[in-house]
């Protein structure tokens, strides 16, 4: 059994009201570690006396989580409506894992240069989400929202279809008032309005109701995980919809065949237990789990102060730190390979397990490139950084004492890195950085194109608000 703690905002005085969710009141739980987004960077501070997490898991949030030094521990992001929560692709870029509910944005969170970038799908809680026995009021249900700009479609899906059965439809309800209400026809109707494999899809079937559902969320996973026909239904039009209804209606044996099937499947492999140990198996694989405190090894230069929790293979481009193989490898290194100016490696050959002769070898690849000469190294400082741009794949972090600039996020944005962490000392800056494919602004263009949110205006302000170079 996991000692789990939690932290972050309880909510603020008046907010459930203004929710609307007065009904829900008592069942609200306070955090164990009250605070706000902006005071994260605090949290080692914050922990119980005596207590060290394992890992860090951040649940996405409304706005981007920076921190002047990296944690200690590893550090997972979980990015749920990717879609339209922008601030995600920052805070991912601080992480060490992360993991999106929709599997259409793992190329565009990896660009960004999110590290380790994996599908984690939505689920249901058993405990939470299970059959129960309340009057039948309708041939079909929909419950969720449908008066968002987003959900523009389905008031017309509820309309076509009360045209021809009996139709419920629950908005605004939780808890208890929810789960009956998805019980209350024996088919529900799902729509995803984004293409996005939502929550609803596991609650329903997991209320043991057979759902039926748009087959665009498809692109997200739906039919990988699912068998159209045997675990749930799908359809492609509005014709498709109410012949399968209908169908479906008239043969509750098959109808009901499929509930059960679909309840199975969700008990077998999709629950929140499943995802907890897919997380848990992500982190045990990279060695994050069970493993002693890096302190173990002080390391003497500031520049390491930064390393990730989990840096992978580093590469020291310069080959002058003051760290040995032992001693990174004691904070989780894979490897450690050195980068020097000359052609004679024999002096420093002993610290690493593998010294080359600048420029390295053509099939190099790092996780981690500290940039540990850059003023006296013979290659300048745009080269060393495009060098380390080559090494690293996407989501890869670069460590660097750099010189005053004037914007240093746009000059760093302008070299294919996005800064996530600085420290200033009476020396200059050191800054890490984590390797990008694209700009982040074009793609939260591409993004904002694709799926409106309800405020129309949120999307756009957010990318205009962006620093330049972004």
């Amino acid at each position: 059994m996991a000692d789990i703690r939690t932290v972050g905002p309880n909510p603020l005085p008046g907010s459930i009201e203004r929710w609307g969710v007065q009904a829900y009141a008592d069942r609200f739980v306070e955090n164990d570690m009250p605070c706000v987004v902006g005071e994260l960077d605090t949290l080692e501070q914050r922990l119980p006396e005596g207590w060290t997490p394992h890992a860090v898991i951040v649940i996405a949030g409304n706005q981007p989580l920076y921190r002047t030094r990296p944690w200690p521990w590893p550090t997972v992001h979980l990015s749920i409506d990717t879609w339209q929560v922008f601030s995600d692709y920052e805070s991912a870029w601080t992480g060490d894992f992360t993991f999106v509910a929709q599997r259409e944005f793992i190329a565009p969170m990896a660009d960004t240069g999110a590290p380790r970038v994996q599908w984690l799908p939505l689920a249901a809680d058993p405990e939470v989400h299970h059959p129960v026995a309340v009057p039948v009021t309708g041939d079909i249900g929909f419950v969720g929202s449908v008066d968002a700009l987003v959900h523009r479609e389905r008031p017309r899906i509820i309309e076509l279809l009360r045209s021809a059965f009996r139709v419920r439809v629950d908005s605004r309800v939780f808890f208890d008032d929810y789960l009956r209400a998805l019980c209350a026809t024996p088919i529900a109707l799902n729509h995803s309005a984004v293409d996005e494999l939502n929550m609803r899809v596991f609650e329903a079937m997991a209320a043991g109701r057979m759902l039926i559902t748009n087959r665009a969320a498809a692109r997200n996973g739906l039919l990988d995980i699912f068998r159209d026909g045997e675990h749930l239904v799908t359809y492609a039009d509005d014709a498709e919809l109410i012949d399968k209804t209908r169908h479906y209606v008239a043969h509750p044996e098959e109808r009901d065949a499929i509930a059960r099937a679909g309840l199975e499947a969700v008990i077998a492999a999709h629950t929140y237990d499943h995802r907890a140990a897919n997380i848990l198996a992500t982190l045990r694989e990279a060695g994050c789990l069970n493993r002693p405190a890096a302190a173990s090894a002080p390391l003497q230069d500031a520049r390491l102060t930064l390393l990730p929790a989990v840096p992978g293979h580093v590469v020291d481009l310069g080959a002058t730190l003051p760290a040995t193989r032992y001693a990174l490898r004691a904070h989780h290194a894979q490897s450690f390979t050195g980068i020097t100016g000359t052609d004679d490696t024999t002096a420093v050959t002993r610290r690493y397990d593998a010294v080359h002769p600048w420029p390295g070898p053509d099939t190099l690849r790092a996780d981690t490139v500290i940039l540990s000469a850059p003023a006296s190294f013979p290659a300048g400082l745009d080269a060393q950084l495009a060098a380390a741009h080559g090494w690293l794949a996407g989501g890869g972090c670069v460590i660097a004492r750099l010189p005053p600039v004037d914007d240093l996020a746009a000059w760093m944005h302008a070299r294919g890195f996005h800064p996530t962490h600085q420290t200033i000392s009476a020396e200059g800056s050191i800054v890490r950085a984590v390797r990008r494919t694209r700009r982040l602004k074009g793609i939260l263009r591409d993004v904002a194109a694709r799926y409106p949110v309800e405020d129309a205006a949120y999307q756009p302000g957010y990318i205009a608000a962006l620093p330049e170079g972004f």
